[in-house]
């Protein structure tokens, strides 16, 4: 009883790779030189990648004020006329980090000559 089925004994292997070596088919070197580089350099990219070593950076907590049941509308509403400027503030810092992005991204469509006005549309 063999241990590899019929067609596939070692001495046959041995065999059909050394025809393959020997034999003067270079195209066919070439496509066995390509099928062994492609997942080597999946392998090699993906080693690369997992050596990034980046900083942990803690999450950010955010906390929410705990009011008791008993507060009235009018000291809700006196609380938030005194959060408003500090929250119009925080609004206006996003919508300018925003805008400063967005000018960053049109300036470098214009570099790469692409019309951002005729996409939209």
């Amino acid at each position: 009883m063999a241990i590899f089925p019929r067609p596939s004994s070692p001495r046959a292997a041995w065999r059909d790779l050394r025809d393959v070596v020997v034999a003067p088919r270079k195209h066919k070197m070439v496509f066995a030189a390509l099928s062994l580089a492609f997942p080597a350099l999946i392998f090699i990219g993906m080693a690369q990648q997992a050596k990034v070593d980046e900083e942990w950076v803690p999450p950010t907590i955010i906390y929410v004020k705990q009011w008791p049941a008993s507060r009235t509308a009018a000291e809700a509403r006196a609380q938030q006329a005194k959060d408003l400027p500090a929250e119009r503030a925080a609004k206006k810092a996003r919508d300018d980090a925003a805008e400063a992005q967005r000018q960053a991204y049109r300036r470098l469509a214009d570099k790469m000559g692409i019309d951002v006005d005729k996409q939209r549309k």
